[in-house]
């Protein structure tokens, strides 16, 4: 029999990496992904425990798998659905292995923070010195004010941040006995948070905002924190202020009000691929025309002009898997959507003193909801990076649920 403690840090090891991997290259990641998932399966052939295999969730997961296998085999473009619908299982085998490792590792936060911290803070760094200098410690520059870091040439430095960020701050507070390191943690995120700004990346930063909206308004702020605050908010406007990236992330112009901007910036940008896959859809209304097609029926189902129309997906995962997946697809991820807000309002009425006592399954539920948040440009819902840190969430979030209500 495999050893359960070894074959445990050694998952371990390995999922505390997946970060690191995603800026190192999605490439590394699914190296990373493939031996999380092929570690986690032989031990459980070998040592006949099936009770993750047995859970709600991945039951529920196997539907949704098979459905998009049907899908894809139904699709215009069966080969190219395919290669993205038939190793789509492995997230789900990954989520298990998260809340496997998780649940039986009790230092599983503590360890994961000195794989973490040290990245986030080299980020931070790099991302700072790019500001300052137009160029990262590399020495690569981007001839452009917007930030990358490690990213180089893809602007998915702010996206990233704002998706770790739940875990960033269960990982800072999750040992509330280490108080005296409140302020450090604080500041940190603070720095994160001006980072994501400087990116340049509207979605990102807009989504940490309201990220930060639900956090605020769901905990019992302490009156250190308050404090700091007082002194930290008015620093951070300050800067928003005068930084170069506010007239991009803000959308300023002194010509036109902000909501005639916004309704130009989304006219020019998504209302073509919005109506395009409205027209994919209509003609696929069941099942959808299939997994990762946008990009090829684009051509024939575009709105006025092809040039504006098409693009590897539509910018919004709702309509994207409107477009790809139909009623049925659309269906899961709505159901999905409004069980998260069930159980986080769930959370909020039956636990009074949320922060002490459900702290961890409330700001991965929060990061959740803002991931999958309906009004907000985004990626491609099927793309491996945001699929990995998708269901690296889920597999958290599993563990600080009722495992026997999954």
């Amino acid at each position: 029999m495999i050893s359960f403690k070894n074959n445990l840090q050694i998952i371990s090891w390995l999922i505390y990496s997946i970060p690191l991997s995603l800026v190192c290259g999605i490439f590394v990641t699914e190296i990373i992904v493939f031996l999380i998932v092929s570690l986690f399966l032989v031990y459980i052939y070998v040592n006949k425990d099936f009770y993750y295999l047995k859970s709600k969730f991945f039951k529920i997961f196997i539907i949704v798998y098979i459905f998009l296998i049907i899908n894809s085999l139904l699709s215009e473009d069966i080969f190219l659905s395919l290669k993205v619908s038939l190793p789509y299982i492995r997230y789900g085998f990954l989520s298990l292995a998260i809340w496997f490792a998780y649940q039986n590792n009790e230092k599983f936060l503590k360890e994961f923070k000195y794989f973490f911290i040290p990245l986030i803070i080299f980020l931070l760094i790099d991302g700072f010195f790019q500001f300052y200098f137009g160029k990262n410690i590399l020495g690569y520059s981007t001839q452009s004010s917007r930030l990358s870091s490690l990213f180089f040439d893809e602007w998915i430095l702010g996206s990233y941040l704002q998706k770790f960020y739940p875990l960033l701050i269960i990982i800072l507070f999750h040992d509330q006995i280490e108080k005296k390191y409140i302020y450090l943690n604080f500041i940190i995120l603070t720095l994160v948070y001006l980072i994501v700004f400087l990116s340049g990346e509207r979605t990102a930063f807009y989504l940490l905002n309201f990220l930060l909206i639900i956090l605020f308004l769901s905990f019992n702020i302490s009156k250190k924190i308050k404090f700091f605050l007082y002194l930290i908010v008015p620093l951070v406007i300050l800067i928003l202020i005068n930084s170069p990236m506010k007239e991009r992330v803000f959308l300023l112009d002194n010509k036109i009000n902000f909501k005639d901007k916004i309704i130009s910036f989304y006219n020019y940008n998504y209302k073509y691929y919005h109506k395009t896959s409205l027209n994919i859809f209509l003609d696929h209304k069941l099942l959808g025309s299939g997994v990762k097609t946008f990009r090829v029926l684009c051509d024939d189902y575009y709105y006025l002009e092809v040039t504006k129309s098409c693009s590897t997906h539509p910018h919004n995962y709702y309509i994207q898997i409107l477009a790809e997946c139909g009623i049925l697809g659309i269906f899961i991820i709505f159901i999905f959507f409004i069980y998260l807000i069930y159980k986080y309002i769930n959370l909020l009425i039956k636990n009074k003193r949320l922060l002490n006592q459900k702290f961890h399954q409330a700001i991965i539920l929060s990061g959740l909801l803002v991931y999958l948040w309906p009004i907000a440009t985004s990626g491609n819902f099927f793309n491996n990076f945001l699929s990995i840190i998708l269901f690296f969430n889920l597999g958290l979030f599993i563990r600080n649920s009722n495992s026997n209500k999954l």
